[in-house]
């Protein structure tokens, strides 16, 4: 008896799927129905990869504040034309307990040799008072540098 039962209930259950499956089929000569098209995949987007550069303090000692503040504003003036240039993302100092690292800047140049180059123009590099070091880096944040 049992087996009845599950019988007739699979045989209803077959006629009610035909059934709404019939209702679905478009009449003969009726235009198809539209179809919702497959939004297109986003595309990959890669961050943006910046040079960071990390200045740190040369072994060198200097007791002429002149020499100094002369060497400093003509880095100031540096990093203010690399900004002009659209070439500088970032700049700053770095106090903490690290006393060898002054400050550090981010490029946005198109590869490691141009930043390097860029480091090394540094008229603080190129008088010795800093030692430049240049490391890809890449951004993952949303803010627009």
């Amino acid at each position: 008896m049992k087996k009845y039962r599950f019988l007739v209930l699979a045989g209803l259950l077959a006629g009610f799927a035909t059934s709404a499956m019939a209702q679905h089929q478009p009449a003969p000569g009726a235009a198809a129905p539209v179809r919702r098209q497959a939004r297109p995949a986003r595309p990959q987007v890669t961050p943006p990869t910046y040079y960071m550069v990390l200045l740190r303090a040369a072994k060198v000692s200097e007791s002429d504040i002149e020499a100094l503040a002369t060497v400093r504003a003509a880095h100031m003036a540096y990093l203010q034309q690399l900004r002009q240039e659209g070439k500088l993302a970032l700049a700053g100092s770095c106090p903490g307990a690290d006393q060898s690292l002054q400050s550090m800047y981010l490029l946005k140049v198109a590869d490691l040799p141009a930043a390097q180059a860029l480091s090394a123009a540094d008229p603080c590099v190129q008088l010795g008072r800093l030692t430049a070091e240049v490391y890809p880096w890449v951004g993952q944040g949303s803010a627009k540098l």
